[in-house]
Order: structure tokens, then sequence, then C-alpha cells
């Protein structure tokens, strides 16, 4: 009997699909696992620094500015100068009047805020960029992620961001 050596037979294709299929099987969740924590410690540490360029904004322009929490919708934040201007009133933690948007951000898909413990869910820092407001010391929030991944970010009196993995 004379074989092709041309080509793959059957048998040696089905039992690569299978090994194949196996692989993949076996990959998926732990790739889906991979991608929702990256996605949380990528949120996290985009929130720490917005928290920071917040602090460092109040300083460098003298002013009281806010980060607010689940604002304009949930899982977002608004940084913003809570100045009072054009009829707002200052330092109160929401933005009104015509008090100027430095800029917002948004956690990615399937991560949300689990805990805001802040006043007003909102990071007032005033002028010299210490945390103003200050009904919990320290403020802290917490970020999770569908499978369960959380890490947490504290803010100090002083205005110092922290964050650590729970």
């Amino acid at each position: 009997m004379k074989f092709n050596r041309s080509g793959f037979s059957l048998l040696e294709v089905s039992v690569t699909v299978a090994v194949l299929g196996t692989l993949i099987v076996i990959a998926i969740p732990n790739l889906l696992t991979w991608s929702a924590n990256h996605r949380l410690r990528d949120d996290f540490s985009q929130l720490e620094g917005d928290l920071q360029i917040a602090r460092m904004t109040a300083i460098n322009r003298s002013v009281a500015v806010t980060l607010a929490f689940n604002q304009p919708a949930a899982n977002q934040y608004t940084v913003f100068v809570d100045d009072g201007s054009g009829g707002g009133i200052a330092r109160d933690l929401l933005q009104n009047g015509t008090e100027a948007e430095i800029f917002q951000g948004q956690l990615s898909e399937g991560v949300s805020f689990n805990t805001v413990n802040a006043s007003g869910n909102a990071i007032l820092f005033n002028g010299r960029g210490l945390r103003a407001r200050p009904v919990v010391d320290p403020a802290n929030l917490i970020l999770s992620n569908s499978q369960g991944k959380q890490y947490q970010i504290f803010i100090t009196m002083v205005g110092d961001v922290n964050g650590d993995y729970l």
C-alpha cells in the first residue's frame, strides 16, 4: 500500500482540532478574568491620577476644586472649580452657576464605585490642596469589578491620595 505524504489525514486534523478546542475552552475564562482585572487596575490608576490632578489644580489656581462621584451618571465623575462663579454656591460640592468644568472621567464597563465614603459623594480640595469639608477622615472609595476584585483609595485630610488592593 502506498501512502500520500503531501497532506494530513482526517484523523490527524480531527485530533489537532480537538486539542485546539480544549485549549480554547480552558483559556477563555482565564482571559475574561484577566481582562476584567486589567480594566479595574487601569481605572484605579486613572482615578488616583485624576484625584492628584484635581488637588494640583486647586493648588496651582488657588481655588476650591471638587471631584464629584457618580456625576453626571453612575460610574462617572466630574472635576470642576467649586468657586460659586456665575451665581453658583461656592464649596457646595455641586457644579452650579457657571463653575468651570475641568474634566470628566468614566469607569470602564464592568467596573463600578462599590463604596464612596466621602461627604456629599465628592472630594473638595481647597486652594492649598487640603481636603475640605472633612465629615469623614480619611475619605475612601472602593472600586470593584464583575469578578469581585476590589481596590481602595484613601484621601487624607492633608490631601494625600493612596490606594491599595483589598
